[in-house]
């Protein structure tokens, strides 16, 4: 149930370098929050951003969304792992990413024709 969201700016980027953040950020959301990876979902795209005002430098923000499993702890090892994965993958410097860490109510989050609260009825 992770939902993990890379958005950046960066002038230069491959199809590789997107392919490569979505399946590693996958497999870090996955083990850090003890999820399935078959259950995490990923989502990067470029976006025209601005970071302190500066539209030259490359910069990210991702968001990480789940149904329970964040915590300080939890959400301090994906920040450092997340971090690298920009800097070492899309050359973002670590201290031009935002992270945004957000628990879900099962009722909010939907599913196959349900919620997570109120699953489908056949």
């Amino acid at each position: 149930m992770p939902l993990l969201r890379i958005t950046y700016r960066k002038f230069t980027e491959s199809q590789e370098e997107r392919q490569q953040l979505l399946t590693r950020g996958s497999k870090i959301v996955s083990r850090v929050m003890n999820k399935p990876l078959r259950f995490v979902m990923a989502v990067c795209e470029r976006q025209d951003m601005a970071f302190g005002g500066n539209l030259e430098e490359p910069c990210a923000f991702l968001e990480v969304r789940s149904l329970g499993g964040l915590d300080p702890e939890t959400n301090a090892s994906l920040s450092l792992r997340l971090c690298e994965l920009m800097h070492d993958v899309a050359g973002v410097p670590t201290e031009r990413v935002f992270l945004n860490f957000v628990d879900m109510e099962r009722t909010d989050w939907g599913f196959d024709r349900g919620t997570f609260a109120l699953p489908r009825r056949d």
